[in-house]
């Protein structure tokens, strides 16, 4: 039997190696080793849900932090994906969420029909937290763009 902590490792190193594979070309070693590292040690976690709508090359992503209070994140992203859309539950992760609540103003997304991570960056590209969340959905791709919180 795969137990929940288990299953939390292979997700996170499925981001890990997304995040390589995509950016390594992109930006330097550095800054890519920093991503993977906040992904991995990522403890403070709140419940969230992030809904998709996809028209191929345009997604439109929707994340709330579902607790009492939490905001919402509202971005507009280019890429390659399936049409359609989903709801997927999870969890987002940030070790300052009035820092993620103030400073994004990107986020990259990767899509599966039964997963869904969406990592939130400043203006630098520093990683501020990253939601990962399972469910239903028709969409598949990635892509990347701008939003914030509000």
């Amino acid at each position: 039997m795969v137990t929940t902590m288990t299953k939390c490792s292979n997700l996170r190193q499925q981001i890990m190696d997304d995040v390589q594979r995509r950016y390594g070309e992109y930006l330097d070693k550095d800054k890519v080793s920093c991503i993977t590292s906040k992904i991995a040690a990522a403890e403070n976690k709140y419940p969230a849900k992030t809904t998709l709508a996809s028209a191929i090359f345009y997604i439109k992503v929707d994340t709330q932090i579902t607790r009492e209070g939490g905001k919402h994140f509202s971005g507009n992203a280019g890429g390659l994906s399936s049409p359609g859309g989903g709801v997927l539950f999870g969890d987002l992760y940030t070790d300052d969420l009035d820092d993620l609540y103030t400073n994004t103003v990107s986020f990259q997304i990767t899509m599966t029909p039964v997963f869904c991570s969406v990592l939130f960056f400043d203006s630098a590209s520093n990683l501020l937290g990253h939601f990962e969340g399972g469910g239903v959905s028709t969409v598949s791709g990635v892509a990347g763009g701008t939003g914030s919180w509000s």
